[in-house]
């Protein structure tokens, strides 16, 4: 899943949150998140900025249960699953070594 976000340049574009229209904002953004695309306002990402961070720091201040413990072992073996790849080194290995490719 990709997350991504660039700036919306569009002068008929709307918020969706807010209907503020591009002409009345400092920047206008494109978010696409879980395979869609959502036109914020800047004011709107700084609201989403805000209850992410919030949540972010309310999840690490909590006193994490033996539950809570399983959880984490379990998402960070699975993250682990999906991102196994080469090393720099690994990727790395021959190059330089009088192969051509100078």
């Amino acid at each position: 899943m990709a997350i991504k976000m660039r700036v919306n340049n569009n002068k008929g574009s709307v918020c969706v949150e807010c209907d503020t229209d591009w002409m009345h904002t400092p920047e206008m953004y494109d978010l696409h998140i879980c395979g869609y695309t959502f036109t914020l306002c800047a004011g709107c990402v700084d609201k989403v900025f805000h209850k992410t961070l919030k949540a972010g720091v309310l999840y690490s201040q909590k006193i994490k249960s033996q539950t809570d413990m399983k959880r984490i072992r379990n998402s960070k073996s699975f993250d682990q699953r999906f991102s196994a790849g080469l090393s720099i080194t690994e990727a790395l290995r021959g190059i330089g070594e009088g192969n051509g490719d100078e």
